[in-house]
């Protein structure tokens, strides 16, 4: 696709929230078990999150994410 075209900058996680949006909708459970890592949807309590940048260098095994913002982003279902 072209990089140069309309489209607006996300910011540091924008990559990652673009994918997480397309892959949202068959996102799993989260499960406290599993490292996650960056792009990487789950879904917790009716919310959808994904997984940070950080992520790849931080062991976020049992970090829910509504309690640890640093490794996670809200993310969409489109």
């Amino acid at each position: 696709h072209d990089s140069h075209g309309g489209h607006a900058h996300h910011g540091q996680y924008g990559h990652y929230q673009e994918r997480a949006m397309r892959s949202a909708c068959r996102a799993p459970r989260w499960h406290p078990h599993v490292r996650y890592m960056p792009g990487q949807v789950v879904r917790r309590q009716g919310n959808l999150f994904v997984a940070r940048r950080v992520s790849a260098r931080v062991w976020n095994v049992n970090s829910p994410p509504e309690w640890t913002p640093q490794y996670w982003s809200y993310a969409e279902c489109r």
